[in-house]
C-alpha cells in the first residue's frame, strides 16, 4: 500500500511540474518575443545562410566523386582512342570537378574565417562585421548552389 501511495505522489508531482512548465513557454505572442538588435539580426542572417548550405555538403561531395569517376572513365577512353570528342567531354568533367571543389573550399574557408564572437569594441563594429560575413556567405551560397545545379544537370539525379 505504501508503494502505491509513493507512486501516486511521484506521478502527481511530475504532472504538476509538467503543467507548470507548459504555462511558462512562449506561445508565439509578439509582445513576449525578444527584440533582436541589428547585431543579432546580422549574425542570425549569416548563420541562416550557412544552415542552408551545410546540409548540402554531402551531396556536393557525392557529385565530386561522380565527376571524378567520369573523368577516370573518359581518360581510359582517350588512352584507348575509342571515341572521338572525348577530350571535350573530359574538359567539361574537369571543369565541373574544379567548380565543385571550389564551392566546397569556399564554404570551408567561410566557416574557418567566421568568428561568432568577434572581440570588437562597439556594437556598430560587430554589426558591420556580421553584415560583411552575411555578404560573404551569400556569395558563397550562390556559387555553391550554382555548382550543385550544374552537377545535377551534367551528372543527373
Amino acid at each position: 500500500m505504501k508503494s502505491v501511495f509513493y507512486t501516486f505522489c511521484i506521478t502527481a508531482a511530475i504532472i504538476t511540474y509538467s503543467c507548470k512548465q507548459n504555462t511558462n513557454t512562449n506561445t508565439g505572442n509578439d509582445a513576449t518575443k525578444k527584440v533582436l538588435t541589428k547585431e543579432d539580426s546580422a549574425y542570425n542572417d549569416a548563420i541562416d545562410i550557412h544552415d542552408e548550405v551545410m546540409p548540402k555538403m554531402g551531396q556536393l561531395i557525392g557529385y565530386q566523386k561522380k565527376a571524378q569517376q567520369r573523368i577516370d572513365s573518359i581518360t581510359k577512353l582517350i588512352q584507348q582512342k575509342t571515341f572521338s570528342g572525348t577530350r571535350d567531354l573530359k574538359q567539361r568533367a574537369d571543369s565541373l570537378l574544379f567548380e565543385l571543389k571550389m564551392a566546397q573550399k569556399e564554404m570551408n574557408d567561410w566557416m574557418t574565417g567566421f568568428n561568432a564572437d568577434p572581440k570588437l569594441p562597439t556594437a556598430e563594429e560587430r554589426t558591420a562585421y556580421f553584415e560583411d560575413q552575411k555578404a560573404k556567405a551569400a556569395k558563397m551560397k550562390k556559387k555553391f548552389f550554382a555548382a550543385l545545379d550544374k552537377a545535377k544537370a551534367e551528372l543527373g539525379e
